[in-house]
């Protein structure tokens, strides 16, 4: 059976587009239990996948894999790694991946820019044809061409796929080859919006936005300090940043950046139990009331 985005995901599946999200884990019953705690996500199709590469060879290593759904829809995927990968002791990732029309053409477009391709073209199943590329700051992302599924068919509601971050020491060099790959255009914000109560770093004085045809689709901004690597992060739409980043610790995260407000909403960073990191993205401050209201929510 074909799937397809619904609509609210489909108006954002352009080229260029975040699309979906998965975890790689070494532990994904521990990342199931603390994800549905935190965003009540639902898991299915428990299935072995092994990855099949453009050549048509079979990966030797299954992969059993967790199809996560919020609002009923999926939204993301727990990969458990397999012993290969639990030998190099590696830290749970999350990987998001960007809707592309011609996989093979966008690849070539990376090479050309001065990123890599890591791996790929493969199969995800039935779902897509992806791959993976790092961009010449080595920021990892991924690629998806849909074959029977576009995507995510939930997103921009509580508890699914809105948001993408970027943090790389070089933006200039970030600017060109994302321009240069997937199109996007980008916009600097500066003298973030704040109030007498707000508490941002002094080091996080401006925000690039990168956008398509459609609207913005990612953000980047610099570390605070020097010698962090590059890389990406997935951002999860939330109704209120500041209790849910709490409901995160109680249920076993790290919260590594308390709220935050940026142009783009207001903002945590928390590490799960597993050590991946990742953001929750609501309303502003004084937008949340607003937005509460509207939903019904009352404090008592």
């Amino acid at each position: 059976m074909t799937v397809v985005a619904t609509t609210a995901a489909r108006q954002y599946l352009v080229h260029g587009s975040p699309n979906w999200v998965d975890l790689q884990t070494t532990d994904a019953d521990q990342a199931k239990a603390f994800y549905r705690s935190l965003f009540g996500w639902r898991f299915r199709n428990r299935f072995s996948l092994n990855p099949v590469d453009a050549t048509g060879a079979v990966s030797p290593y299954p992969t059993s894999t967790l199809m996560a759904t919020s609002n009923g829809q999926p939204t993301a995927e727990i990969i458990q790694r397999t012993e290969r990968f639990a030998d190099m002791h590696l830290p749970a990732t999350w990987y998001p991946y960007i809707y592309v029309v011609d996989l093979a053409a966008t690849l070539r477009r990376v090479e050309a820019a001065g990123g890599t391709v890591i791996t790929g073209p493969t199969t995800r199943g039935s779902l897509a044809t992806i791959a993976t590329i790092a961009d010449p700051s080595e920021a990892v992302i991924c690629l998806w061409q849909p074959r029977d599924m576009s995507g995510a068919q939930s997103m921009h509601t509580a508890g699914a796929l809105t948001w993408i971050e970027l943090e790389t020491p070089d933006l200039d060099s970030a600017c060109r080859f994302y321009h240069a790959v997937f199109d996007w255009t980008s916009s600097e914000t500066t003298g973030l919006p704040r109030d007498e109560s707000d508490i941002i770093s002094p080091t996080l004085d401006s925000y690039t936005v990168f956008s398509t045809a459609i609207g913005r689709v990612a953000g980047a901004l610099r570390p605070p300090i020097d010698g962090i690597p590059a890389s990406w992060c997935p951002a999860f739409a939330v109704i209120d940043t500041d209790i849910m980043t709490s409901s995160a610790a109680r249920h076993g995260g790290v919260v590594m950046a308390e709220p935050y407000d940026l142009p783009i909403g207001r903002q945590s960073v928390v590490i799960d139990p597993g050590g991946a990191p990742f953001s929750l993205l609501g309303p502003r401050r004084h937008l949340r009331k607003a937005r509460l209201s509207a939903l019904g929510y009352r404090r008592t």
